[in-house]
């Protein structure tokens, strides 16, 4: 059985829109509780959670102080790292509620957060949604 999906939406790779990466990134709004910050994410569909920098969550006032600790398993290995659960993270101006990773350097969007937020496709040009 073959599914259609129509996507109303595309971000070419390689793009001003992509932010000039080869990669599929989203635009996205880390919320806390003294501020925001924009940042540029890969979307990752084959992480769990979202990931963003101690000084990013620093800068909007997300408290990582007594935060449980998740594993992160990646090419190199594992790290435990701060979980901070019902992070506010606002995917292509849709806002969002989800745990987020805090710790390692490029931000990461992953699926909790998402597909929260937006119907998802790729394809060997860019990625999709709605």
């Amino acid at each position: 059985m073959t599914h259609r999906i129509d996507f109303t939406d595309r971000y070419d790779y390689g793009t001003k829109q992509n932010n000039y990466d080869n990669r599929p990134m989203a635009e996205v709004t880390l919320v806390g509780p003294t501020g925001s910050v924009r940042l540029w994410a890969v979307v990752d569909s084959g992480a769990d959670y979202s990931q963003v920098s101690a000084a990013d969550a620093n800068a909007t006032g997300i408290n990582v102080a007594g935060a449980p600790s998740a594993s992160v398993l990646g090419a190199t290995g594992s790290v435990s790292l701060p979980q901070v659960p019902n992070v506010q993270i606002d995917v292509e101006g849709i806002p969002t509620t989800a745990d987020v990773i805090v710790g390692g350097t490029q931000p990461l969007l992953g699926r909790q957060s998402f597909l929260a937020a937006i119907k998802f496709g790729m394809d060997d040009t860019g990625w999709l949604y709605e």
